[in-house]
């Protein structure tokens, strides 16, 4: 038996009879399933080194089917356990190791034979097909066969299928003759016929060659296009534009400029004018100052280039803010009073934080310690004379001076030693 399929066809549905080894009429088989005892299919394609075994599931008439149910993650398996990806490849998965499936679906290979390990799963690349009884009382031994995908792919120009093994049951060899393209494609490549039918159009272009043959003779035309002008030269005076066919615009200017030359000839006042406005030409720096002068005088109206880029001096300084260090007398150009006072204040309100963090012996710093000295807790050792001063919440010391008192019973004299 053999069947002619397109390269690449999927989900392939053939019907086929399967005889009755019994029977000397040559009746049909009847009652078959996919799983009847000893009933196997196979299947082998050029190159293969081993057959494949095809593994049959029930279907339903019509519709094609691998068979194998979707994995599942978390899920015990056991061997021969038969399951498809969550997203269907057109191949199954045989459980060749039992146990439990992963909590995510593995990488399931594309090709035959491979195996992937799936936690403590290992599952095999096969191939699939539904098989299914026809109709036994008006069609007895015909059945239908979903042929996997990988039976058709391209690269091959055949696939072999048998089928074999159930009771009564002839063996049935299927060749499956695998082209590229079909009647069909080679039709639809063709396109419809501009006539009544492709022979119409044949007719059509007989007539047309023996009327060109006819006017030209036995001959016909012949037509030599040569692109390669390598070892021609053009000779003569050319007085058509036919002569001048061919003739590139740079052998022209080549000629203008080099061989034509005499005095009032075109190539010689070519090449004087030209070298006349090169001398002349003015200089980068003077044509860039030229550009901007025109730019800044003579177009200035609105939306211009020129309106752009004039600078006008603005005394008004509404609206802006003065942000960061000022280091130099410029960085303090139009300052106002009313930032200079901000700035101090700030500086003010700094100073009297005692969390503040301040440079030792800076203006800050000392204010902040005359402010202690001025108003807040002292307290003077008797016996030495030294000077305590406390911060604001007059708990924390801000710092000590250690003195020492002299009293000569008329005045008492305190003496910074520390």
């Amino acid at each position: 038996m053999k069947i002619p399929v397109k390269a690449g066809t999927t989900n392939l549905l053939i019907h086929l009879f399967i005889s009755d080894s019994s029977s000397t009429s040559g009746a049909g088989l009847t009652g078959l399933s996919y799983n009847t005892s000893g009933l196997t299919a196979y299947f082998i394609r050029p190159g293969d080194t081993v057959t494949h075994k095809i593994y049959l599931s029930a279907g339903t008439l019509g519709t094609y089917g691998t068979g194998g149910t979707s994995w599942v993650a978390g899920t015990a398996y056991v061997a021969g356990d038969i399951v498809v990806p969550p997203t269907p490849n057109g191949f199954i998965y045989v459980c060749t190791v039992g146990g439990t499936s992963g909590t995510s679906a593995p990488t399931f290979p594309t090709t035959l034979g491979a195996t992937v390990v799936d936690n403590t799963v290992t599952w095999e690349c096969a191939a699939g097909g539904s098989f299914v009884e026809i109709d036994a009382t008006n069609m007895p031994g015909w059945y239908e066969l979903s042929v996997p995908n990988v039976c058709l792919e391209s690269g091959f120009n055949t696939c072999g299928l048998h089928l074999q093994g159930a009771l009564n049951m002839a063996p049935l060899p299927i060749e499956l003759y695998i082209r590229e393209n079909t009647e069909k494609d080679i039709y639809d490549r063709i396109g419809t016929p501009a006539g009544t039918s492709v022979s119409a159009d044949i007719a059509t272009i007989d007539a047309n060659v023996d009327a060109i043959l006819d006017y030209t003779g036995t001959s016909g035309v012949v037509v030599a296009t040569n692109n390669d002008k390598t070892g021609y030269s053009i000779a003569g005076t050319k007085t058509t534009l036919d002569d001048l066919n061919d003739i590139t615009a740079v052998s022209v200017w080549d000629v203008l400029t080099s061989d034509i030359l005499t005095a009032s000839s075109i190539g010689q006042l070519l090449t004087a004018n030209i070298d006349a406005s090169i001398s002349s030409r003015a200089t980068d720096a003077a044509t860039a100052s030229s550009v901007w002068e025109e730019l800044r005088a003579n177009h200035t109206t609105v939306g211009s280039f020129g309106e752009g880029v004039i600078v006008i001096t603005n005394n008004d300084k509404s609206g802006y803010s003065i942000s960061g260090v000022k280091t130099t007398l410029d960085d303090l150009n139009d300052i106002s009073t009313s930032d200079v006072l901000a700035q101090i204040q700030a500086g003010l309100d700094e100073a009297f934080d005692d969390s503040s963090v301040l440079t030792a012996n800076g203006l800050k710093d000392r204010i902040r310690t005359l402010m202690w000295i001025l108003r807040n807790k002292i307290t003077i050792t008797d016996a030495t004379g030294d000077l305590t001063i406390y911060k604001d919440d007059s708990l924390t010391v801000a710092f000590s001076v250690l003195g020492a008192l002299t009293d000569d019973a008329t005045t008492t004299t305190r003496l910074r030693i520390g």
